[in-house]
């Protein structure tokens, strides 16, 4: 997802902030009917919830692999294109450079406003 600039608190804020009230309403709610009343015909076995954190752990690790080859492989892509503009316009400058003078500017203008804004990303 490309943002406009940066993420700032009051922007995360307003997506996340109304779910993340309800949920903490919720278990406050379950938390204070547990403590307050504790009833004891809810019994959680340990087992099932120890097996599925681990199950939940592993899906949660592969996730996080597949998004990072992902972004790896965009800032790849990336610095080839970068390379292969700055490259271009290098041989751009090189070939027009050896026209005669009296040829029009409009030619050489393209490359040199490119070599200008690929000297601003160094």
């Amino acid at each position: 997802m490309i943002l406009p600039g940066r993420a700032h608190l009051g922007h995360i804020l307003h997506y996340v902030g109304k779910p993340l009230v309800w949920l903490l309403a919720w278990d406050i709610a379950v938390t204070a009917f547990w403590y307050l009343v504790h009833p004891v015909w809810i019994e959680f076995p340990t087992l099932p919830i120890t097996l599925l954190g681990s199950a939940v752990a592993v899906y949660l690790s592969f996730r996080n692999t597949t998004a990072y080859a992902r972004w790896w492989e965009a800032r790849t892509l990336w610095g080839a294109m970068v390379n292969a503009s700055r490259t271009l316009a290098r041989d751009a400058l090189t070939l027009l450079a050896d026209r005669d003078v009296a040829a029009p500017p409009v030619t050489v203008e393209w490359p040199l406003r490119l070599r200008r804004s690929t000297q601003s990303l160094l």
